[in-house]
């Protein structure tokens, strides 16, 4: 090893933010040594890019290697069989990483617009990946565009009902950021049965509250080239990953299993359990919904056919020690020959009429993975039903176990940011986006505590597009009045109630829009009604925003995209947002 290798190992050790918590324990680390990657542990992001014409990427193995310690995704433009193409690349884990706590150090490319770097975690479909029915959510610990020091903290959710375009996006944001002085900074997320909290240099940076949501996905480390402009008189360049690191702690009493309940299919693939791979008789299992023992899903097995069949799925990375799988079962006349298994512990499926609670106690973890699996033969006159299969290391002696929560999916309202506490705004460009599927329809209702700290001209909250008639936002005065706006940008019709706030101090604030009529209640007293008014909130093509909307940027699929910064007297929101609430109705 040459002076430059050892001095960038050993600053690379230095500059590590310890976990948030003392429990947690060093699962699984790659600190990209060597000349080779570790091809056992990752596999390369490869193939096109695409998304109209503001996303034109391929990624290649060829552009990712291991350099100084480094892993390096090299960005350029090139021609390949005659084409131009924007080509970049990726890692991929070959394991499935649970609840815990994530981090890398990384050197995202900066000189030129074009490339998008990124640390996040996300399964995948089975059409993808066989081995990986496991496409439940997206956590995207920062995605960075070159050139733009905004970085994007995300929790995305695919579980959508069918008949919904997309689950509201629980939690996605930009945030200023600052990279060390050589480039580098480090990144890293929590995910917990509570939800997702973001880091930077070890400092927390935001929550995105969702509860019980378990998964096993894989992470990604990437820099995809062709997002939007590309500089490339200023390419090649790199984005270098100095390490990743895993972290896992306990979690007694709650359910490390991914989709024990059967909620996550919600009528979709009825018969192929997210998360749980199957082998023997085909179509012998169904989603249902309707009489489960626990929400509103259940697994039967049967549909009127002969049947020899495994359900089955690996949990790894997981703690050792000892663990408790339950789950509830019914066997009318015990006719079905089935069983569960885990880590070579099996406990046979009794006969039972009605559900009915299978136990298997001190399943022991001795090499930080679990294999779950439940086999059943039967004939087509009787069938098997399961739901609620849980794995868990059993609650403390003398500790209350946590609640059993019911699963939801989609809220009532339909999405609420900042539950637990504020999320205060300076002014800086900070911002959150709103889902374009909330907060519109023939009626909505918007509920929040703002809490502004001046008085100014500012726009806390919108989702209006440019243009059209569609479209509501929340408009501050600097002489204390508020306004509800109806309309977009360009047309619009302002509810105003004058003397409405002042500098810190809080407002509950409620609006509502019910076809052509427009409410505000300040502090649980309706202070002011208007009728008649030609615009609507029927638009669903616009994103919205909260905090800085004046920031110039917009959502464009799944990337933060340059957007016409509004003109006019104002400034971004200073001041706190709590318990958002949003209702594509009228709520009380």
């Amino acid at each position: 090893m040459n002076i430059q290798i050892a001095l960038a190992s050993a600053l690379s050790a230095f500059a590590v933010a310890a976990p948030p918590s003392k429990d947690y324990e060093l699962m699984f680390e790659d600190n990209f040594d060597g000349v080779h990657l570790n091809e056992a542990a990752w596999h390369y992001r490869e193939g096109p890019r695409t998304s109209g014409t503001w996303i034109n990427g391929l990624n290649r193995k060829e552009n990712v290697f291991l350099k100084d310690g480094n892993l390096v995704i090299r960005c350029k433009v090139e021609t390949i069989n005659g084409k131009n193409e924007n080509t970049g690349g990726g890692v991929i884990s070959r394991a499935n990483f649970g609840y815990g706590y994530y981090e890398t150090r990384s050197k995202p490319f900066m000189a030129g617009k074009g490339v998008h770097s990124s640390f996040w975690q996300a399964g995948a479909n089975r059409d993808d990946k066989p081995d990986n029915n496991n496409n439940i959510f997206e956590i995207d610990s920062y995605e960075i565009d070159s050139g733009h020091f905004v970085a994007a903290n995300n929790l995305y959710v695919h579980l959508a009902p069918p008949g919904m375009s997309e689950l509201p996006w629980p939690y996605r944001n930009g945030l200023p950021f600052k990279l060390e002085s050589n480039g580098w900074w480090i990144d890293g997320y929590e995910y917990t049965p509570e939800g997702v909290t973001f880091y930077e240099h070890g400092k927390a940076v935001g929550q995105a509250e969702f509860k019980d949501l378990a998964a096993q996905q894989m992470v990604w480390l990437t820099a995809l080239n062709g997002v939007g402009k590309v500089d490339a008189v200023k390419q090649p360049g790199d984005t270098l990953f100095d390490y990743f690191r895993y972290y896992a702690k306990d979690f007694p009493g709650h359910n490390l299993l991914p989709n024990g309940n059967f909620e996550y299919n919600n009528d979709k693939n009825p018969d192929n359990p997210i998360s749980w791979r199957q082998e023997g008789t085909a179509g012998a299992f169904t989603v249902v919904k309707g009489g489960a023992a626990r929400d509103a899903y259940y697994l039967r097995i049967g549909n009127g056919k002969n049947y020899d069949v495994r359900l089955f799925q690996k949990l790894e990375y997981i703690r050792n020690g000892a663990y408790q799988l339950t789950a509830r079962v019914r066997n009318p006349g015990g006719k079905v020959k089935a069983s569960f298994q885990a880590n070579g512990r099996t406990a046979d499926i009794p006969a039972s009429e009605e559900w009915t609670l299978l136990r298997l106690d001190d399943v022991q973890v001795t090499r930080k993975t679990a294999d779950i699996e439940l086999k059943a033969v039967g004939d087509g006159a009787n069938e098997l039903s399961i739901d609620d299969i849980q794995f868990k290391k059993p609650a403390a002696p003398g500790k209350p176990a946590p609640p059993q929560r019911p699963f939801t999916l989609v809220l009532d309202p339909i999405w609420r940011i900042a539950m637990s506490k504020p999320i205060d705004f300076t002014g800086d460009a900070s911002f959150f986006f709103i889902s374009r599927n909330v907060g519109f329809g023939d009626a909505m209702t918007l509920k929040v505590d703002l809490t502004p700290k001046l008085r100014a001209n500012m726009c806390p909250i919108m989702r209006a597009p440019p243009k059209g008639k569609d479209g509501w936002a929340v408009v501050l005065g600097e002489k204390g009045e508020l306004a509800f706006r109806i309309g977009s940008k360009a047309d619009f019709t302002d509810v105003v109630v004058p003397n409405a706030y002042q500098a810190n101090q809080t407002l509950k604030l409620k609006c509502v829009y019910q076809s052509g009529s427009a409410s505000v209640f300040l502090n649980g007293k309706k202070v002011v009604e208007k009728n008649g008014i030609p615009q609507g909130v029927k638009d669903s093509t616009q994103a919205g925003t909260f905090g800085a909307t004046l920031s110039g940027f917009d959502a464009v699929g799944e990337v933060i995209g340059e957007a016409k910064t509004p003109k006019g007297k104002g400034r971004n929101y200073v001041g706190s947002v709590f318990d958002l609430q949003i209702y594509n109705r009228v709520a009380e």
